[in-house]
């Protein structure tokens, strides 16, 4: 992941977070390597799930993933709300 080896590192994140489909770092990881590899509809649902459980997860670093993951996406709307969220 962080060699930004993404098709690699996804295929050990979802192993993680299949065998522990609760821990936030395993969600955190599969949903950034998604990114990475531009499957932002899948990517989208994982941040989703990690943020309801602890939006300030890293300090919001999967907060301001996920936002710009929406305004990759062209949903700029939602992208401005979480970026408000993070502020607050």
């Amino acid at each position: 992941h962080d060699a930004g080896k993404f098709d690699e590192a996804v295929v050990l994140a979802e192993e993680l977070r299949q065998s522990e489909p609760e821990n936030k770092v395993y969600l955190y990881l599969s949903a950034s390597c998604l990114m990475g590899l531009k499957r932002g509809d899948e990517a989208r649902t994982l941040f989703e799930m990690l943020l309801a459980k602890d939006f300030d997860f890293k300090n919001y670093e999967a907060a301001t993933n996920y936002a710009a993951l929406c305004a990759e996406l062209g949903e700029r709307p939602k992208a401005i709300e979480i970026y408000r969220r993070i502020v607050k």
